[in-house]
């Protein structure tokens, strides 16, 4: 079932790339996929910082 709700995703994802590809905004796809790339870095980071706390 995960594996099946995965592919799907990814399937989005392709999707999603080919439509953005189509019109010319790779860029900003790009540009978003790195800002989540960094904060999804900095909420790990934070979680970090409260494990050691506790």
């Amino acid at each position: 079932m995960l594996g099946h709700i995965q592919v799907l995703l990814v399937i989005n994802e392709v999707q999603t790339f080919l439509l953005l590809l189509r019109n010319q905004r790779v860029d900003k796809y790009v540009q978003l996929l790195h800002y989540n790339v960094r904060e999804a870095k900095k909420v790990t980071k934070e979680i970090k910082t409260v494990q050691n706390i506790f």
